[in-house]
Formats: structure tokens, sequence, C-alpha cells
């Protein structure tokens, strides 16, 4: 019987024993795998341009190699497709829409980009005569092509295509009106991480980029806890965008109010909401609390009788 366990347990040592170097081949062969990042740089990422209407404007941006590998290139241009979630009427996506008033050379939409290598591509943009004040958006996009030579089954390619927004203003009667739709947070908070949402609504003729302040008070002395300034994003025209940002307050217990300010376009056009007020209360210690102490008073008071009536029987006894 002794013989049999022993036999038994060193078979179960050699199946484990195999199964480990299975795994580790099996990951070393993961790890030699030839892998390569397809790498590009872009400088600017977005293009900002007031239009003539006469004679074209022309611009350019640099593209970067960033690997040790001859990259292809193939660029192309499309309507601007913003990332942010919104509601875009068919009417002023056409109206938006300037990729087809951009005229780029054969030489730059077809091109091998050596290791290391920066090239300016060149463009230019004429508007039609027609063409409606305000702001007008197309996209430059950048996509990497993998010569046939290096594809292999042992290859593997990590690569992305990389885009320029363009920008464009047509001169004219151009109309910058911004509002603050809403500007919220929770009521009750748990934490002193406190998550803001601003949601501003452009209904002018072309895009803005505001700049808006949080400023969060003491509701019970007046003390200003934190003031963040904030300067990024785009809002379309006809078009409303939220923002979201994070305030850490580092503390427990308190009663809040915030408001928020912005000031957009040439002439610094101020905007302020009313204040929201929320509350930061570490509720889940505070119900651990309250748990602990009704188990204390169960123990301490509804047990007491019964402790002293074992008492007095161990005295008696």
């Amino acid at each position: 019987m002794k013989l049999l366990k022993k036999l038994l347990f060193s078979i179960f040592l050699i199946i484990l024993t195999g199964l480990s170097i299975v795994g580790i081949t099996h990951k070393a062969d993961e790890l030699n795998k030839p892998q390569s990042v397809i790498s590009l740089g872009l400088n600017p990422s977005i293009i900002e341009l007031v239009l003539e209407k006469t004679g074209g404007t022309e611009s350019q941006v640099q593209i970067s190699n960033l690997t040790n590998l001859p990259i292809p290139i193939k660029l192309s241009k499309q309507s601007f497709t913003p990332k942010e979630k919104i509601e875009i009427n068919t009417e002023d996506i056409k109206r938006f829409d300037a990729s087809s008033w951009i005229e780029i050379d054969d030489d730059y939409t077809d091109f091998i980009l050596q290791p290391k290598e920066f090239k300016d591509i060149k463009f230019k943009i004429s508007p039609p005569d027609n063409a409606a004040p305000g702001g007008h958006y197309a996209t430059l996009i950048f996509e990497p092509l993998i010569p046939q030579g290096l594809i292999s089954d042992k290859s593997v390619f990590i690569y992305s295509r990389v885009a320029a927004l363009v920008f464009m203003q047509v001169r004219g009667d151009i109309k910058e009106e911004l509002k603050i739709q809403s500007f919220n947070t929770e009521a009750i908070n748990n934490q002193s991480n406190i998550t803001f949402d601003l949601t501003l609504a452009n209904s002018g003729n072309t895009h803005l980029r505001p700049k808006y302040q949080i400023k969060v008070t003491n509701f019970f002395n007046g003390n200003v806890e934190d003031e963040v300034n904030i300067a990024d994003g785009i809002v379309l025209p006809n078009t409303s965008r939220t923002f979201s940002r994070f305030v850490n307050l580092n503390t427990l217990f308190g009663v809040y109010s915030a408001e928020a300010t912005v000031n957009y376009g040439r002439d610094e056009v101020s905007l302020s909401d009313s204040k929201v007020y929320f509350i930061i209360v570490p509720y889940q210690w505070i119900v651990l609390i309250i748990i602990i102490l009704i188990i204390t008073y169960l123990l301490l008071f509804k047990g007491k009788s019964r402790v002293l009536k074992a008492l007095e029987i161990l005295r008696k006894g």
C-alpha cells in the first residue's frame, strides 16, 4: 500500500512538472514572438484657420515616424467626427463638412516615411463662394500600411492611425453665443472625490474653446476650499457638450456649495451658474457604527438578565 502511494505521488509530480514546462515553453514562445509597434507623431493635432474666400488658404502639418522601420503612409480627408456623443442634424453635418475644400498634392497622399523621418504635409483650403460664415470642419487621416515583406505568421504589429482636426472659420457675420445648460453634482457623497458635470450649449455659428472655473466653498464658514481652472475642449456650433471634472476636498464630512464660471469668445464673455449644494458624509462608516452599537446594546442589556440568572445558579449550586 505504501509503495502504491509513493508511485501515485511520483506520477503526479511528473505530470505537474510536465505541465509547468509546457506552460513556460509556451510563454517563452510568446515572448520570443517578434512584435513591432508602429508609432506616428503629428504636430499640430488641431489646426485652426481663418479662411480667405479668394486665393485659398495654405497650411501644413508635420508627421513623424517614431520607429526604426520604414512605414508606408496613406493620407485621406474625411468629415469631422467628434469624440463626444453629440447629436448633430443632417443639415448641420453638410454645412460643417469642409473636407471637399481641402486640396492635397498626390505626393502627400501616398508616401513612405523612413525611420525617424519628419515630413511636412502641405495642403490648400479653397472654400466655395457660397460658403456660409462661421465654423467648418474636416479631418486629415494618416493611416500606416504594413509592407507585405514584413508580414509572417510570427509577426505581430501594433499600430493605429492618427488624425489632424482642421477647424476653419469663414469670414463674415460670426455669431458667438454660449450658455450654461446645466451644472450639477451628487447631492450626497460618501467620499471627498467629487465629480462635477458642466454642460455648455453653443447656439452660435462657429466653434468655441471655453475656459471655465469651478469654485467650492464651505457652507458654514464661507472659506474657499478649492478653485479649479480648466481650459480644454471645443464646443461645436448648434451642439452641447458636457465637461466632467474631479475635485478632491480632502475631508471626511462637510456641507459645501460650488459655482461654475465660464469665459468664451474673442470678447471674453463671462457666464456664471447658480450654486449647487452638496454634502460629504461617510454613510458607509455610519451604518457600520450603528450596527456595532445595536449588537453591543443587545449583548449588554438584552442579555444582562440571562447572565445574572446564570451567575445566581452558579452561586447557589
